[in-house]
């Protein structure tokens, strides 16, 4: 029990610092890049709050603040600065953010049933901090063995891979070689996955161009600003099919 327990607070300790780095540690590596790329990549903010600044210091200025697993679309690195630009309450803001903060193109999983365990160290013996519902998506902050490291109520917990669930690069598969594009007709909302019951990725004005690609239960598979998701296939128009076609 002391055993899980000391090795829960550090990671703690270690997720917020080393999840936003490159390469492997022991048998950790790094959420960063796991996702595949489907255009210019993009970051999920892995602590509670986040405080975006107009200029890479702690002297600039707040310009506003992104929570945690709010999607952000990365525009340049300096240092341990990234420059982002965020969607919120339908405003767009382009600032500075921590790179420690942050996890650069994550792979996401959702789970497809329910009473899924999460637990505090990457064995299925250890305590479990969690059982968690179908459709859950949580976002992988790295990988330790067999098991995916997640991020869950504001701290970290443990996935095992085997269990039932999809993974990002799975559900957005066609997006690698899609060529399509399409128009939103009135203002709408993407989710992560096919169906209102999905999470909300962002909100999309009417008139937005949208790369596209699969029809899944009437909902379009789409990327917008660098972020896959889908949304209702009444709320577009088609403009180019992937075979060129308009």
């Amino acid at each position: 029990m002391k055993k899980n327990l000391i090795i829960f607070l550090l990671f703690l300790l270690l997720i917020p610092f080393s999840a936003c780095s490159d390469g492997v540690y022991g048998g950790y590596q790094s959420g960063d890049y796991l996702a595949r790329r489907y255009s210019g990549p993009f970051a999920v903010v892995c602590t509670k709050s986040i405080t975006v600044r107009d200029q890479p210091s702690y002297n600039g200025r707040k310009v506003t603040s992104a929570s945690n697993g709010d999607f952000l679309t990365v525009m340049d690195r300096s240092g341990d600065w990234t420059c982002i630009l965020y969607q919120k309450d339908g405003k767009e803001y382009t600032g500075w953010v921590l790179t420690r903060y942050i996890v650069i193109q994550p792979m996401t999983i959702t789970l497809l049933s329910s009473n899924i365990p999460a637990y505090c160290a990457p064995d299925r013996s250890s305590k479990q901090v969690g059982s968690l519902a179908r459709q859950t998506e949580l976002t992988v902050l790295g990988t330790w063995g067999d098991f995916y490291i997640v991020s869950l109520r504001n701290a970290s917990a443990f996935i095992a891979m085997d269990a039932d669930l999809i993974t990002s690069d799975e559900l957005y598969l066609p997006l690698y070689t899609a060529s399509g594009l399409a128009r939103t007709i009135r203002n709408t909302t993407m989710h992560s996955g096919p169906g209102d019951d999905w999470k909300t990725v962002a909100a999309l004005p009417a008139g937005a161009e949208i790369h596209c690609s699969t029809l899944r239960d009437d909902w379009l598979l789409v990327l917008y600003n660098g972020i896959p998701g889908f949304v209702p296939f009444e709320d577009v128009q088609i403009v180019r099919t992937d075979d060129g076609n308009g």
